[in-house]
């Protein structure tokens, strides 16, 4: 029981206000680990770790839907427990008020969140799959776009090596009609002598 944290404990751990620390601890209570003695609940340490991670959550912006679906993938697991005690606890009261009833209602309740938190379980893992396959595609665009840019860099090096090589040949042949036209005006006895 050492290791476990008062609610106050765990208010000043998180850095929030305490009515915010209140409202999170009921509202994502399946993903917060606690202990109960008697009337008094202790939280577990790791319900600091989740309950930082809900206030960095809302800090972005998430809503408390978009919260408790990121939760599960974040490793955060809901609490089986909880959900058992929930049961139950519907159970007895039912029994003691012998409303049959009541406790059939609570446990179809209780098994539709739990058929709805297996279908959002479900659509993170596709969410991620997505994501993951979204990643590939944008590292094969970016290895072709890299590969394209190598290539047009080489053709644009070849093509000014050409143009160089072609400016050259163009002087040369320049100076070669020159110097044949400059050859041409000297006299025929000028260049049969080499005057």
């Amino acid at each position: 029981m050492s290791d476990l944290l008062r609610k106050k404990d765990v208010t000043e751990a998180v850095g929030a206000a305490k009515s915010t620390v209140h409202d999170w601890l009921q509202e994502f209570s399946a993903f917060i680990p606690k202990v109960k003695n008697g009337q008094t609940v202790y939280y577990k340490p790791q319900a600091i770790e989740v309950l930082i991670a809900v206030k960095e959550m809302r800090e972005r912006g998430l809503d408390k839907t978009q919260i408790a679906l990121e939760l599960p993938s974040l490793g955060f697991a809901m609490d089986a427990e909880e959900t058992v005690n929930k049961v139950q606890k519907a159970k007895e009261q039912a029994d003691q008020a012998g409303n049959r009833d009541a406790l059939m209602t609570v446990m179809q309740t209780m098994a539709a969140t739990m058929e709805r938190m297996t279908e959002l379980e479900k659509s993170v893992a596709d969410s991620k799959a997505q994501q993951l396959e979204q990643q590939r595609i944008n590292e094969e665009l970016e290895k072709k776009i890299e590969a394209q840019s190598r290539y047009i860099s080489d053709k644009l090096e070849e093509r000014d090596r050409k143009i160089v090589d072609s400016m050259r040949e163009v002087q040369e042949v320049k100076r070669q009609v020159a110097a044949a036209e400059e050859e041409r005006k000297k006299g025929f006895f000028a260049r049969l002598f080499g005057k």
